[in-house]
């Protein structure tokens, strides 16, 4: 659906995406809103300007009408303490220490066990709660570091996150009050999400770094759009994007991008890791070309517990 519009001596063309979600006598009006919501984003993911009908489950619905059972299962973990927190190793690939943790929020299941991150974060962001989740995963995280004064442990930041001033003003106002020791607090971008919105970025991390956080450019080199940039950013360190590490055993200029990354690295005084290092053979690649850091199953999975590697 398209109009046009004028202001002033200037046209607009204009475009809609509806949803549109069926009452049928159902008395949660969350519900209801929910699913019209769904449909809305399924509209604009299949090229918007067009309408989109939730039917209920079971009826040839669009994938994420389906999934709307998250907006209820996500607020009620906000009100009712149902997030748990698990925390992926960053390991020191010269001699398997630990040198922080990347903190996860997960979900109880209901059943005793939890709910991956992967499968609800895109949901969260649908439905506008990931810097509700995040703000909740910062008082987790200064909680444990209370208990334990060793660990370093990192937040991931969404783009939706950073379109929120009041969680920045939340994080600095909660961190002054807690004061963890400088450089134990720090909170990761995606390289994607600092090209597309680089101003509100690096605002982010100026003032992050003024609290004292360390900072971390995620998935860097999935489209070396920050190269550029990366002078102007207080980064303490890149963590490479795994779909280059995945490859590195069986495609030379995998390597070479490495190496390439590594000495820019080097040469701004940015550490340097390597996601999805998940088999034997990347972790003696990566070995061998000199990365200092890694994540990934081969080196530890989440868990629960921040703790330091034996």
């Amino acid at each position: 659906m398209c109009w046009r519009d004028w202001v002033g001596s200037h046209t607009f063309h204009l475009g809609l995406s509806i949803g549109v979600a069926p009452i049928d006598g159902q008395p949660d009006v969350a519900v209801v809103v929910s699913q019209a919501d769904a449909a809305m984003y399924q509209a604009k993911s299949r090229g918007r300007n067009r309408v989109e009908v939730c039917e209920p489950q079971g009826s040839g619905a669009a994938p994420l009408c389906q999934s709307d059972g998250w907006a209820t299962r996500l607020k009620d973990a906000l009100t009712q303490d149902g997030l748990v927190v698990y925390y992926q190793p960053l390991i020191r690939l010269s001699d398997g220490r630990a040198e922080s943790f990347e903190a996860r929020t997960y979900l109880w299941s209901g059943a005793g066990d939890v709910i991956r991150r992967e499968a609800f974060s895109a949901d969260a962001e649908r439905l506008g709660l990931a810097p509700q989740l995040t703000r909740r995963l910062v008082e987790r995280v200064i909680d444990e570091m209370q208990s334990k004064p060793a660990a370093r442990i990192s937040i991931n930041l969404s783009p939706q996150c950073l379109a929120s001033d009041d969680l920045l003003d939340f994080i600095e106002a909660h961190v002054r009050e807690q004061a963890p020791a400088p450089g134990r607090l720090g909170f990761e971008l995606a390289e994607t999400t600092v090209s597309r919105a680089f101003t509100i970025a690096e605002r982010w991390m100026e003032r992050l770094k003024a609290l004292g956080c360390y900072l971390v450019l995620d998935v860097f080199g999935s489209g070396f759009s920050s190269f550029s940039d990366l002078r102007s950013l207080p980064v303490d360190l890149l963590k490479v994007d795994g779909a280059i590490i995945r490859r590195l055993g069986d495609d030379p200029g995998h390597r070479v991008v490495v190496q390439a990354i590594q000495s820019l690295a080097s040469l701004m005084g940015m550490e340097l890791a390597a996601k999805s290092v998940d088999t034997r053979a990347v972790f003696q690649s990566l070995q061998e070309i000199g990365v200092t850091y890694g994540v990934g199953e081969y080196l530890g999975s989440p868990r629960p517990d921040p703790r330091w590697a034996d």
